[in-house]
């Protein structure tokens, strides 16, 4: 492999991973907004779990 071969790789892998990580910052955004809207379905299921697992824990 050339070092013009390896600079397009590294530089498409660079690329690849930038887009990766500005997609997985998104999601977690989209997600973290997602539970704090107490009007969404993704808070209620929180909100049902965090008082299933106090329920079990009582016991």
């Amino acid at each position: 492999m050339s070092n013009v071969e390896d600079t397009n790789n590294s530089s498409d892998l660079s690329e690849f991973f930038s887009a990766l990580s500005k997609e997985k910052k998104e999601t977690r955004q989209k997600l973290e907004e997602d539970i704090a809207n107490p009007e969404s379905g993704l808070s209620n299921l929180f909100q049902q779990l965090e008082e299933v697992h106090r329920e079990t824990q009582k016991v």
